[in-house]
């Protein structure tokens, strides 16, 4: 295991907490960079203990990283006693990993990049249950921002033969951006959604019926939620979009 674990650690998920007021269109790029630099010595130090290793000492390793990973903030969790304190604090962490850390780690692109993020995803989940994540690589989210975050609506559409600037997707993008994001609790919503949203699309689409289910979500909550907007019932569409990613992250997330 990589010398000094704990503080290179503490480093990674730091290192990323400090580029996210830069998690913006136009400055992602840029600081994803710099954060990639700023860990690059710890994966290389990873890929030398791992280069030419067998599968299942690979396997073992990353299962024995996740575990270290994990313990260096469950110690802080476990200091919380309320239930909302506990619950912000692993939302407040999710972010970094899922924009930074994971993405940053699969674009080293060696053979135990995906094992490694997997294994600490499986057990971030098992061990902070409040808000749970999932990871995409650094083109999935700075692809995001085309569609301001609109990914699975965007899939929606783009299965529809709709374009990018179809009204539905202006209509939810307008909401999104400036009514939820305003709201009590709606970055948080959003940043729950952007944590699960690129695996929910990618799993779909590899379905061999993915239309199929694409046209259903389009019928059962895209078409509420613009209903919702141009009634300017905002609460209920707030509502049948967290349903909506609900389901999707209890069918497709895991």
């Amino acid at each position: 295991m990589i010398a000094n674990y704990d503080e290179k650690l503490l480093r990674m998920y730091e290192s990323a907490e400090e580029q996210m007021p830069f998690f913006k269109r136009n400055l992602y790029e840029q600081a994803f960079k710099k954060y990639s630099a700023s860990i690059n010595d710890i994966l290389e130090e990873i890929n030398s203990e791992l280069e030419g290793k067998p599968e299942d000492f690979v396997l073992n390793y990353c299962d024995e990283f996740a575990s270290l990973f994990v313990k260096r903030f469950k110690g802080e969790y476990d200091l919380l006693t309320k239930k909302g304190k506990k619950h912000s604090y692993v939302t407040d962490h999710n972010t970094p990993l899922v924009i930074y850390v994971f993405p940053a780690i699969l674009e080293y692109s060696a053979k135990w990049c995906k094992p490694l993020v997997e294994a600490i995803v499986s057990l971030w989940n098992k061990t902070f249950t409040e808000v749970t994540i999932s990871y995409g690589s650094y083109n999935d989210i700075k692809g995001g921002f085309k569609s301001k975050l609109c990914y699975v609506t965007t899939a929606v559409c783009e299965s529809r033969n709709q374009d990018d600037n179809c009204y539905e997707l202006s209509l939810l993008r307008n909401y999104r951006d400036n009514i939820l994001a305003k709201e009590e609790g709606g970055e948080e919503i959003i940043h729950q959604y952007y944590n699960v949203a690129p695996t929910i699309v990618k799993r779909i689409n590899r379905l061999d019926n993915s239309k199929e289910v694409y046209d259903s979500l389009y019928r059962n909550y895209i078409l509420n939620c613009i209903k919702c907007i141009e009634n300017k019932n905002y609460d209920e569409c707030k509502q049948t979009y967290i349903k909506m990613v609900s389901e999707l992250k209890s069918k497709y997330a895991y």
